[in-house]
């Protein structure tokens, strides 16, 4: 912005001059225009800040980086939608999340312990171990293979020393909040034991887990299973687990015995004061959309008394066994853009990084600037799929028939191998990010375009200045929203889930409004004061910087649109590498301009 000098001695000179100017003394006359101007505050920038001929960045877009980009874009395009296709992996998911979560919806609306044994005796057992359609709909569409566990988790018996508040009677006792290593009860079950001791292995039951007995994280992480996080915390693969066979040859054998097994825990109070979450867990294939689904069915027990449910589908697909025609065309997406990647590594990098050398002597701006970081993370986030994908992915990618055999020996934990396909697809998303920018950024070639992408970093760049009020005052909303909804609203339970929310409100989620009862004049007046000292100051500074910034960068790069029309020599530079530009300009000597044209290669993003 253009600001006038101020301060005591500025104002006194000010005044001094003008004072003399009306007394018509020539001492202190200025001799030119030019002097008159640089002696008016802000004038002589104003006056000489239109057209500046700012085509200096025209120098670092060329046709052969357009070209790569390009190209890149494509196959990225063409690999994410290959490995995950659109609207499959919602409908497998939703199949399986609707059965197993019973009529209506059974399994979101379980608040207490009867209503979460009901769920598991009932809506369990007939979707995934009834052999009829008419009876299980998930396995009329899917194929259910391994194990199916139940795993519950407890902490120690009350205590005295767990009470976080000191000083309480020696009589008052409290269980642990969270289950950890430390407040786990590993000892064995005695009545659950003497139920189970003459039935292990006995239809579909396993052999070598049993319910009575505290299976620890290093036993379960033997089995591929790892540790999920819940609402209220991060839960490990340990606890009291139970495992049915999903592919049993006497289907309704594992069905009775497994509606029996409840009944006989629930009597044993497996589930009590002392449990933390009970697990249900197994793997399911749908073989019309080719996609295996690991499903984490989770109660939570916290020490509230109410029970929070909740349900993780996850999906993968082997890639590499699908068919060869399949693996193939993944194989020669990915070597055909290694090529190109080195090209931006071997030529794009090395093209800005001089650039950026010649105008200020100084390489590392460029990797330090958006187009340097884009690069860089353009080559190393493929490099990281190639590692996932062809490295670690190998464990994962195994064929159905493979997995079907490893998962028929006992309880497989298949969330690593969905994890693993989910974070590829999610490198690929970052990667196509950047080489969408990156292509973006190469139609600053267009006059218009370039006015636009100037005006952006340069109110981007002084908004940013703002930040250092602006992030410490939402801070403090953030954390008066916390305390204040804490005690109703899911949402606010956290600092950072309070972040989430508030800042849905202040792109336009009105929906928080409604807890702004009369009753509650502190809500009202948050909501007042967030609107009025976020939403419009936020808002209103951002539609200011951006206009004043778009007059400036249309007066001093855009004013007359017509005096920046490409010549032929502007052609020939976008066009051809410059070996073969060269060469041309020896043959056309007309085209080259004169060298005192100046051109101001004005940094944009």
């Amino acid at each position: 912005a253009i600001r006038a000098k101020r301060g005591v001695k500025a104002r006194a000179a000010r005044k001094k001059a003008n004072a003399e100017m009306r007394q018509g003394t020539s001492g202190m006359q200025p001799d030119s225009f030019y002097e008159q101007m640089a002696q008016a505050p802000g004038l002589f920038e104003f006056m000489t800040q239109r057209d500046r001929r700012v085509v200096g960045h025209l120098r670092r877009s060329r046709l052969c980086s357009v070209c790569i980009y390009a190209v890149l874009f494509v196959l990225t395009c063409l690999s994410i939608a290959w490995t995950r296709p659109k609207s499959q992996e919602y409908m497998s998911s939703l199949g399986v999340s609707t059965s197993v979560s019973g009529v209506k919806g059974a399994f979101e609306g379980i608040r207490d312990p009867g209503a979460a044994w009901n769920w598991l005796t009932h809506t369990v057992s007939t979707e995934l171990l009834r052999n009829t359609s008419s009876l299980s709909s998930l396995r009329e569409t899917n194929y259910l293979t391994g194990w199916l566990r139940v795993r519950m988790q407890q902490v120690k018996l009350a205590s005295h020393a767990e009470c976080l508040q000191h000083g309480l009677p020696e009589d008052v006792k409290c269980f642990s909040e969270f289950y950890t290593q430390s407040s786990a009860e590993k000892s064995d079950l005695e009545d659950v034991q003497s139920y189970w001791s003459g039935i292990v292995g006995v239809d579909g039951r396993s052999n070598e887990t049993v319910p009575w007995k505290f299976m620890t994280e290093q036993e379960a992480i033997h089995q591929q299973v790892g540790s999920e996080a819940g609402q209220y915390q991060r839960y490990d693969p340990s606890g009291y687990a139970v495992d049915y066979n999903l592919q049993h040859s006497n289907l309704t054998a594992v069905y009775e015995a497994f509606v029996a097994d409840m009944i006989a825990l629930r009597n044993a109070s497996w589930i009590s004061r002392q449990t933390r979450a009970v697990h249900v867990t197994f793997l399911a294939y749908n073989p019309a959309y080719d996609y295996w689904m690991p499903t984490w069915y989770m109660l939570e027990f916290p020490a509230n008394g109410v029970v929070r449910p909740s349900a993780r589908v996850q999906l993968f697909r082997s890639v590499f066994h699908q068919g060869k025609a399949m693996g193939m065309r993944q194989l020669v997406v990915d070597m055909v853009r290694i090529p190109f990647v080195a090209l931006v590594l071997l030529y794009q990098v090395t093209f800005e990084a001089m650039s950026e050398w010649k105008q200020s002597g100084k390489a590392w701006r460029y990797f330090l600037g958006p187009r340097g970081l884009a690069d860089l993370g353009i080559i190393g986030i493929f490099i990281a799929i190639l590692l996932e994908r062809y490295l670690h992915g190998f464990r994962a990618h195994i064929s159905t028939v493979e997995l079907v055999a490893e998962a028929s020996k006992g309880y497989l934990g298949a969330m690593w191998r969905a994890s693993a396909f989910h974070r590829n697809s999610v490198l690929e998303a970052f990667l196509l990010c950047l080489v969408v920018w990156r292509l973006l950024a190469s139609t600053k070639v267009n006059r218009h375009v370039f006015l636009i992408w100037k005006t952006l970093s340069s109110s981007l760049a002084k908004f940013a200045r703002m930040l250092m009020v602006f992030a410490p005052a939402l801070a403090g909303f953030v954390l008066l929203a916390h305390v204040i909804w804490r005690p109703q609203l899911a949402g606010f339970q956290t600092f950072f889930s309070s972040a989430a929310s508030v800042l849905m409100i202040l792109v336009g989620d009105d929906r928080i409004a409604q807890h702004g009862e009369v009753t509650r004049p502190g809500t009202i007046i948050y909501i007042l004061g967030f609107y009025c000292g976020v939403v419009i100051f936020a808002v209103s500074s951002w539609t200011a910087v951006l206009a004043q910034e778009y007059q400036k960068t249309r007066i001093a790069a855009g004013f007359r649109p017509e005096e920046y029309a490409w010549s032929e020599y502007d052609y020939v530079s976008w066009l051809l590498p410059a070996p073969l530009k060269k060469a041309y300009c020896l043959l056309r000597p007309s085209i080259v301009p004169s060298k005192d044209i100046e051109e101001i290669d004005d940094s944009v993003v």
